[in-house]
């Protein structure tokens, strides 16, 4: 689910519509979703903005229709502005229809997280490598 060419560093610069365009195609390449799955996420993100107040954003489809579940996480130099907020850190899901349910409780316990500033800081600082990120996330979640 967490693949090193799945974190990527990208431009403050870059609006919320470009990094979901970057992310949608680093899955795509990776085999995790089809080519046009970033017109789903633009459809989702027009519909409510998926940008958290603590600095981060969890853009995904309204669909389940992913080829396999799972999420790139973009982190830009500085941050960015995703709508209207401020954001650190992207975390870009892809979800196959039998990942729903691990979909809701992964998001559940990220958006816990991801709300506690000490966390937060320590995923953002984490976000550069994916074996950092993945010990971030099982000593939150532990």
């Amino acid at each position: 689910m967490l693949d090193a060419d799945l974190f990527l560093e990208i431009g403050a610069e870059t609006s919320p519509e470009a990094a979901i365009e970057v992310g949608s195609e680093a899955l795509h390449r990776a085999g995790y979703v089809q080519g046009d799955y970033a017109e789903d996420v633009m459809d989702r993100e027009r519909r409510s903005s998926t940008a958290f107040g603590n600095g981060f954003a969890i853009p995904h489809s309204l669909h389940t229709d992913a080829l396999r579940s799972g999420v790139c996480i973009l982190r830009p130099e500085r941050s960015m502005m995703w709508h209207g907020e401020p954001v650190r850190l992207i975390l870009l899901f892809a979800v196959a229809p039998d990942g729903l349910v691990v979909f809701r409780k992964v998001l559940d316990v990220l958006s816990q997280v991801l709300t506690d500033t000490e966390r937060f800081e320590e995923f953002v600082d984490a976000a550069g490598s994916k074996a950092d990120f993945v010990r971030a996330l099982d000593r939150v979640v532990a």
